[in-house]
């Protein structure tokens, strides 16, 4: 989805264009969402605004580009199930869930906005009503309220993400972090296909030849120079114990660079031993020959790293297990018949324009 990070990107500066026009009219403070059976709501005008606003940002990104996007909200995606319509309703939809439950629990944090905040909220929201047409708020049922709210609740959801984000418990051990750095070669006897697209079945000459390398690979004392040696080429792989553990589990390692399924046991071979040593010559059944080397058990610049994707990665787990937390403590009800009426059918024409964030001037 489309980064919220600046608040006034998402604010459409000029006139948006359209084929048709369309009002939500009476239909705007109906409940889209109900709250604890109805005691709060999120109104059908303010999701079918933030729904309109969203997909105004796509259609004017997307204007740009080369391909025809005549049928982008209505053709399915690669799951075959949901169009991107359907999709980006609901990411909308999560993200207003989470902007409310984050806003009504921001006490937790001690977050509030300042006088000033929300004098710049109401200011930016004064300057988009002020520099769109009518027939662009009209196709986004833009409101100076609903934008107000909007930048609101973009304001709270960012304190309440860096607050929460900030309380977690980013402990990292040394073995948790700790990268190592491997390579490997492969001998593939079974049936692959070339360059071409061809078949390519390895004779028995040919796998004899294959042995007879991985065996001298094996046995050499300078790795790199000896796949250079026999024409080979040597995969390089890093991994962390969590790695090791997921890999032991599945059976299989991913080697996304190589974009092949490695089987477990080249894996468990090569992590039995010291900076550079080699493992034996592996056979995978169904598969072929591997030759594994440790190039190094503890790669410093890796392992530091590691060590900070893995706090963000507690950051991150902390924030979407408070926010569960939060949505546990009451009933969120969707009216599918009545989001149903959010339609993406009218194409925007224009720019997206960056200002200053709410939280200056």
């Amino acid at each position: 989805m489309i980064s919220k990070k600046k608040i006034a990107a998402a604010l459409l500066a000029g006139c948006l264009a359209a084929t048709t026009l369309t009002s939500c009219g009476a239909i705007d403070n109906m409940a889209v969402v109900k709250i604890n059976g109805g005691k709060d709501k999120i109104t059908y005008g303010y999701a079918n605004f933030n729904a309109r606003l969203t997909q105004a940002m796509y259609d004017v990104v997307y204007s740009s580009s080369s391909q025809s996007t005549d049928d982008m909200w209505t053709k399915t995606g690669t799951s075959g199930t949901k169009t991107m319509e359907d999709s980006t309703k609901d990411q909308v939809m999560e993200s207003m869930k989470a902007a409310y439950y984050l806003r009504k629990n921001a006490k937790d944090y001690k977050i509030k906005l300042t006088d000033k905040e929300k004098k710049n909220i109401e200011k930016a929201a004064k300057a988009f009503m002020k520099n769109n047409s009518k027939a662009a708020k009209k196709q986004l049922g833009a409101t100076q309220e609903y934008v107000e709210e909007y930048l609101t609740d973009q304001v709270y959801t960012k304190k309440m993400q860096d607050a929460i984000k900030a309380a977690a418990d980013t402990t990292v051990t040394d073995e948790e972090a700790n990268m190592k750095s491997i390579e490997y070669v492969f001998y593939n006897t079974q049936m692959s296909y070339g360059s071409d697209g061809s078949m390519v079945l390895p004779t028995e000459d040919d796998i004899k030849t294959y042995k007879a390398n991985a065996d001298k690979l094996a046995a050499s004392k300078d790795f790199d120079a000896t796949v250079t040696e026999v024409g080979a080429t040597a995969s390089s792989y890093n991994y962390d114990i969590k790695t090791y553990k997921e890999a032991k589990k599945n059976g299989y390692f991913t080697d996304s660079t190589a974009k092949t399924q490695v089987d477990f046991s080249v894996l468990d071979a090569v992590d039995k031993l010291s900076d550079g040593e080699t493992t034996a010559v592996i056979e995978v059944k169904d598969k072929g020959y591997y030759v594994a080397h440790m190039k190094s058990t503890s790669d410093s610049d890796l392992t530091e790293s590691n060590r900070t994707t893995l706090q963000d990665e507690k950051k991150t787990d902390f924030y979407n297990d408070t926010l569960k937390k939060y949505e546990a403590k009451s009933t969120w009800t969707l009216n599918k018949y009545l989001w149903s009426k959010v339609r993406f059918i009218d194409r925007f024409e224009g720019n997206l324009a960056t200002t200053t964030d709410t939280d200056k001037n």
